[in-house]
């Protein structure tokens, strides 16, 4: 269980230079009696200031801003009677009661707070009044780094007087860490004309009538908090007690996650996923996009490729197809020339066609020319076709119209997805290119 405090930065634009935490004795404060014939509750606060930037700041002053009177936004009646300290030597301390400030000075000029140090001010003996409501406890210091121009800045306490009945405590949580999709128990213990709320992710139940609160289905590590209201809703107290669940292999939902060494995934990704990086995927793993896919850089597919090659005259033909077996999932790209004289001798378009069959089933064809070409020339037309693991390609030209096989030649280029294997080849080969 932790007390989260309610603090604010000052109206001033610079940052202090020092960290500050507040803590009250007791916790919380009591506002004293009404019947002013009865003596006054007596808090403390402590207020503890550290250096937690490597370069050493020089402090001229510190100043602790009490609200004193009747009021609720009081804290005190009368700080004359409060006794001030600080810890260090050769600072001094006074009261100045036209503005409820007690002054933190150095003797010299000021004072070298390096890194990792600090300084503890307490102010004990506050006779706190009679009114329920929240205080604010202003500290302000001026403050320098090297030869910088001292400047003001300041940090604000929201400090609660509670009614005597008032309690809020031991707020825990059992157990302390789960597993995924797994449940807590909260407990706690609470009295006092006042309402409760528990807050965590985005909810917040009503449990004014409950000390036990058992949360279900936890997937993330998360922190809950307690928070109780008394007073008067123009000026209410409030406090705020938390604890914490740590949730084994937990989910998560982050704005931008930057991961500066090697990622592992063994289950499916959803959503957008910006990869400025290499990304690997394991043999035998699926990286599966259901959605469009836009790349707007260079893609490679493969780390090997397998490429042959027909000379014209040679190509495979339906007699004698080339026959390879994919060895995973893959892209078979086929690319048919027809070379010189797209005429013959009637004027008629020389065609040749190129059919691919996976499984023996027609996976796709193309002919070669698509236009009519009138002089002596080439034409090519290419195609890529999607092949499946273990499928058995077979690949072959054979003469659309009236034209000879002696005019066209092929080229197959094999892309393949998640391996660097070849293709199986089964039969006829070609002439295999070497990168």
């Amino acid at each position: 269980m932790a007390l989260v405090p309610q603090t604010r930065t000052g109206e001033l634009a610079a940052e202090p230079g020092l960290s500050y935490v507040l803590s009250t004795d007791p916790s919380p404060l009591k506002v004293s009696p009404e019947n002013t014939s009865q003596p006054h509750e007596t808090g403390e606060l402590l207020i503890v200031a550290s250096r937690r930037d490597r370069a050493a700041l020089d402090v001229e002053w510190i100043k602790v801003k009490v609200p004193a009177g009747t009021m609720s936004p009081d804290l005190a009646e009368d700080l004359s009677k409060v006794t001030a300290r600080i810890n260090l030597t050769e600072w001094t301390v006074r009261l100045n009661p036209s503005t409820n400030e007690f002054v933190f000075e150095p003797t010299g000029s000021y004072a070298t707070i390096g890194a990792d140090q600090g300084l503890t001010l307490q102010l004990s003996e506050i006779p706190i009044n009679r009114k329920v409501g929240t205080s604010p406890i202003t500290v302000t210091e001026r403050s320098r780094t090297g030869n910088s121009a001292f400047q003001n800045s300041s940090t604000v306490f929201d400090v609660g007087k509670f009614p005597a009945d008032f309690r809020m405590e031991n707020f825990l949580c059992n157990p302390l860490v789960i597993d995924n999709g797994g449940k807590v128990t909260l407990t706690w213990q609470r009295s006092g004309a006042a309402t409760f709320e528990l807050l965590y992710n985005d909810a917040n139940p009503d449990v004014t009538n409950v000390t036990t609160k058992d949360i279900h289905d936890i997937k993330a590590d998360t922190t809950f908090y307690l928070r109780g209201t008394a007073g008067d809703p123009s000026n209410p107290v409030v406090r705020i007690l938390s604890t914490q669940v740590t949730v084994r292999k937990p989910d998560l939902v982050v704005g931008k996650l930057t991961v500066t060494g090697e990622s592992q995934f063994q289950h499916p990704i959803t959503g957008p996923v910006n990869f400025a990086g290499q990304v690997n995927v394991t043999q035998g793993a699926v990286l599966a996009v259901d959605g469009d896919a836009v790349y707007r850089g260079k893609v490679s597919l493969f780390a090997t490729r397998y490429r042959t090659e027909w000379s014209a005259g040679k190509v495979p033909n339906r007699d004698t197809p080339f026959r390879a077996k994919a060895p995973t999932d893959g892209f078979l790209r086929c690319e048919l020339v027809m070379r010189e004289k797209p005429l013959n001798a009637s004027g008629e378009t020389h065609l040749a066609r190129l059919t691919v069959l996976a499984n023996n089933r027609y996976r796709g064809w193309f002919t070669v020319p698509t236009t009519p070409v009138v002089w002596w020339d080439s034409h090519v037309d290419a195609n890529t076709f999607a092949i499946r693991r273990d499928e058995e390609i077979s690949c072959y030209v054979e003469d659309a119209g009236t034209a000879t096989l002696a005019l066209a030649s092929l080229e197959i280029n094999w892309c393949p997805l998640g391996g660097r294997a070849p293709l199986q080849v089964l039969a006829n080969g070609g002439t295999p290119i070497e990168d």
